[in-house]
């Protein structure tokens, strides 16, 4: 039963608001220096309130609700909120990690806990969210503001990371705009759901069908880090500091689940097999590329990257 709440809203306000409110202390300096006293109990604030509110969540789920949003095409339910409470909860524990590991670096601490805030809203914005367009906005806003985490780092190697992954993650969401183009040019509509129940017109031409899936397995698959859209994770895992990494740990979930969301549909529409020997032949490639790269490494955060590419081929 689908319920209208204003719950899955909610879940990203709160660390956008906590975020904003971090921001409005960066253009005074009298703000800025008492904000540094508190900078990480706000942001362990934040992500402990999202959390909240997730969990709050969770009694209707169980309950067999779907907890929807209409205006925002935001939806709660039970694919995604397993993810849900994962990222909330790795988000909220790096928080408490941050407050011992957290050393500073380019960002002043507003800016820091801003963008680890937009962050967070950015993974669940692609958990909930059910609108092509939404799902690709919330693409790009990760791709802009994981780089700005990365260049956070003050070693040499940031700037050259974050530029690798520029390149690599903005071509691939290309490839994301390309097919909700087309997707929305043929039906009219961005909304998942509507599509799924008005097919008539994507049948018409399986093979669009097939170059929809596609374009979203290489736009989404660069984001997570799947062979061979996989360049910059070994650079970008090294540059980052040891809490930004643990932060990104939630960013495949999101990546994933979202892929799911948005493959799954046309699946449904075209139960073509080659669409899972698609899928079956990046991830083994992934699986058995990742694990030979990850074996001769000697430094431990690349081959931390390798086996994190052959986890995401499984």
């Amino acid at each position: 039963m689908t319920v209208y709440s204003l719950l899955p809203l909610l879940a990203l306000v709160a660390p956008f608001f906590t975020g904003a409110l971090c921001l409005f202390t960066y253009p005074f300096d009298f703000l800025e220096s008492f904000f540094r006293k508190i900078e990480k109990i706000v942001l362990l604030l934040g992500t402990g309130l999202t959390l909240l509110i997730i969990l709050l969540i969770v009694p209707y789920i169980l309950a067999d609700q779907i907890l929807e949003t209409p205006a925002f095409s935001l939806r709660a339910d039970s694919l995604n909120m397993v993810g849900a409470i994962g990222t909330a909860l790795i988000f909220f524990l790096a928080s408490i990690y941050n407050v011992r590991a957290e050393r500073g670096g380019r960002l002043k601490a507003s800016l820091y806990n801003f963008f680890t805030l937009l962050f967070l809203v950015c993974m669940l914005g692609l958990l909930f969210s059910y609108d092509l367009f939404g799902i690709f906005l919330f693409v790009e806003l990760t791709i802009g503001v994981s780089i700005v985490l990365v260049i956070h780092a003050p070693g040499k190697l940031s700037p050259e990371a974050a530029f690798k992954y520029l390149i690599i993650t903005a071509i691939s969401a290309l490839f994301v705009l390309l097919a909700v183009l087309m997707v929305f040019v043929i039906t009219h509509n961005s909304n998942i759901l509507v599509i799924l129940d008005n097919s008539a017109l994507l049948l018409e031409n399986p093979r669009l069908i097939m170059l929809i899936v596609v374009c979203f397995v290489i736009g989404l698959g660069a984001d997570i880090g799947l062979v061979p859209f996989h360049g910059w994770v070994p650079d970008v895992l090294p540059a980052s500091t040891p809490i930004i990494n643990v932060f990104f740990t939630a960013e495949p979930i999101a990546f994933m689940l979202a892929l799911y969301k948005l493959i799954y549909p046309f699946y449904t529409i075209y139960p073509s097999q080659t669409l899972i020997w698609i899928l079956l032949g990046i991830g083994f490639i992934s699986v058995v590329f990742g694990a030979l790269l990850a074996y001769p490494q000697r430094d431990f955060y690349r081959m931390f990257a390798y086996c994190s590419i052959e986890e995401f081929g499984h």
